[in-house]
């Protein structure tokens, strides 16, 4: 049984966010029917895709839990039974789904399948649902990190690459509407007779003019379209406020990290400027300074941590033996009892 910390629970994790984010990309594009080339790179995605979520049933069938307690569970009959109980039946669900688009995709250069086009769209929308897993996944990875500054950059670059995926979806849905009606004159007669690369970045630089960002040529005409267009209007507003607020919201807690070694920085090179000291005592007091600084950061005080007060009593108490015992130890003495003991804990 893995630990959801070990090295393949991140590797298999990695592996499903970049799944994930293929399909959040590719899906609009067929469910809107932009027809893209079908290339040897597609193929074996799809392949990937189908083989990747097989397997990854009978892989969570070994992936140990934390309980609500705080314990880690790796007994194999508790871990089958918990996965059983919370996601089997929802990812056997997904599963299926993939297989049915998967062979639909197989047979759809038949005529008789390649004509059902609104049910092959259902069945390609389905596959998003995946996507909801995206959250856990993000999470996991995310606890990795250990500079409050990285986190901060992090959080600022995701609500960035939503907004961007955003206006992906909302051009592909501009696309489906304006060719709901291909015989009739609207603002796909222009798209239909382009590649598909000058559709795509036709219906891109639309979906992002809705947000103030340059103009472009294309207008509704229909009813649909119009009422597409002022939906997304609505929407694009609400994104660029997102966008807006979540900017401001990191750039200032950026600045609140930096805030106090800045002004200790600006404090010494005033002094140092005003004395005339000698540039190689500046450097050897400025290098000094930034590996004292760092050392400085990696000692945080357990009494300054609030959250660790929430823990259980038993995660505490392993907590504080996995912190404390390697000091401890560095005594010749307290080495020796460590050794002798069969448990750690004693200590």
């Amino acid at each position: 049984v893995m630990e959801p910390s070990s090295l393949f629970s991140m590797i298999w994790n990695m592996f499903e966010v970049l799944l994930l984010s293929y399909d959040l990309i590719v899906i609009p594009i067929l469910v809107a029917d932009m027809e893209p080339p079908e290339t040897h790179f597609s193929i074996f995605m799809s392949y990937l895709s189908v083989i990747f979520w097989t397997a990854d049933i009978p892989t969570s069938f070994f992936k140990g839990f934390v309980t609500r307690t705080g314990d880690l569970e790796m007994r194999m009959g508790h871990v089958a039974i918990h996965y059983a109980k919370t996601r089997l039946v929802y990812d056997i669900t997904l599963l299926s789904i993939e297989w049915v688009n998967f062979a639909v995709q197989a047979l759809a250069r038949t005529s008789d399948v390649a004509s059902s086009g609104r049910l092959l769209r259902l069945l390609r929308f389905s596959r998003l649902l995946k996507v909801s897993k995206m959250q856990r996944l993000l999470q996991a990875l995310i606890q990795r990190v250990r500079s409050n500054v990285v986190l901060t950059l992090l959080g600022m670059s995701k609500v960035i690459v939503f907004i961007l995926l955003s206006n992906h979806m909302l051009a592909c849905g501009w696309y489906a509407v304006a060719t709901l009606d291909p015989a009739s004159p609207s603002a796909a007669t222009p798209l239909l007779a382009m590649t598909f690369g000058e559709r795509y970045s036709s219906c891109l630089h639309w979906s992002l003019s809705q947000l103030g960002f340059g103009t472009s040529n294309m207008y509704p005409d229909t009813t649909f379209e119009r009422i597409y267009a002022a939906c997304v209007a609505v929407i694009s507003l609400m994104l660029l406020g997102f966008l807006l607020g979540s900017v401001v919201t990191g750039m200032t807690r950026l600045q609140t990290l930096l805030k106090v070694q800045r002004e200790q920085e600006e404090q010494l090179r005033d002094y140092l400027c005003r004395h005339k000291v000698s540039w190689p005592l500046r450097n050897r007091i400025w290098i000094f300074l930034r590996k004292h600084t760092k050392s400085e950061k990696k000692h945080v005080l357990e009494a300054n941590v609030e959250v660790i007060k929430k823990l259980p009593k038993a995660v505490l108490c392993e907590l504080r033996a996995e912190v404390f015992i390697p000091i401890l130890t560095v005594h010749p003495f307290f080495g020796t009892y460590a050794v002798s003991m069969a448990d750690k804990y004693a200590m």
